[in-house]
C-alpha cells in the first residue's frame, strides 16, 4: 500500500511572485498538456492567470516558468484553458473567441480564431474539449460546438433545472455521460 507521507502540498506557483520577470496575477484556470512529439518531450502543467499570462509547470526538471504565446498582445479577457491533442485552446471572453494554438507551436504561430463567428463567453462556467467544445454555462444550460459551429444539444430534462453549476466533466466513448 502507498501513501502520500503529508497531505500538506507544496505550491507550484503563487500570485504575486516573480516567474520569468512576470509579476503572477490570480490564478484562474490549469490544463494538462501531455506529451507532443516533435516539440515537447514531457507532459506540464499549464496555468492561466487573470492577467492574460500561461505559466507551465514541469515538475521534474524546470519548475514554473511563462510560456511565450505569438499573438498574446490581441488578447481580450482570458478565462479558460485546455489542450487536446497537443492544441492549446483558450477561451477569449473579451473578444467573444475560443483562440486555438497549433500543437506544441505557441510562440512561432499565432492563434486561430475556433469559432465561425465571436460570441458572448461572459456567462461560461467551463470548457471541456473531447474532439468538440463543450461548455458549461452559468445558467446550466451545456453547449457544444463542432467546426467553430454550435450543434442542436440539450441536456437530459428529467435531471431537473441545475442551478450555480460550478464544473462538468465530458465522457469519453467508453463513458458517454456528462457529470455537472
Amino acid at each position: 500500500l502507498e501513501q502520500v507521507p503529508s497531505q500538506i502540498g507544496d505550491p507550484l506557483l503563487r500570485t504575486s511572485e516573480i516567474t520569468d520577470g512576470a509579476e503572477v496575477g490570480n490564478l484562474l484556470d490549469i490544463a494538462w498538456q501531455p506529451v507532443i512529439p516533435g516539440y515537447d518531450d514531457k507532459a506540464i502543467l499549464l496555468v492561466l492567470d487573470d492577467r492574460n499570462q500561461v505559466f507551465r509547470y514541469d515538475p521534474r526538471v524546470e519548475g514554473p516558468s511563462k510560456l511565450d504565446l505569438m499573438g498574446s498582445e490581441s488578447f481580450g479577457k482570458l478565462t479558460q484553458i485546455e489542450s487536446f491533442t497537443g492544441r492549446l485552446y483558450m477561451a477569449d471572453s473579451g473578444n467573444g473567441q475560443l483562440l486555438r494554438y497549433p500543437a506544441g507551436r505557441y510562440a512561432e504561430a499565432p492563434p486561430d480564431n475556433w469559432f465561425a463567428a465571436p460570441m458572448s463567453l461572459d456567462e461560461m462556467r467551463s470548457m471541456r474539449i473531447d474532439g468538440d467544445v463543450w461548455m458549461l454555462m452559468r445558467d446550466g444550460r451545456v453547449m457544444r460546438f463542432n467546426s467553430g459551429e454550435q450543434d442542436a444539444f440539450s441536456l437530459d430534462n428529467n435531471v431537473g433545472l441545475m442551478r450555480e453549476p460550478v464544473d462538468f466533466v465530458v465522457g469519453d466513448g467508453t463513458n458517454p455521460f456528462i457529470y455537472v
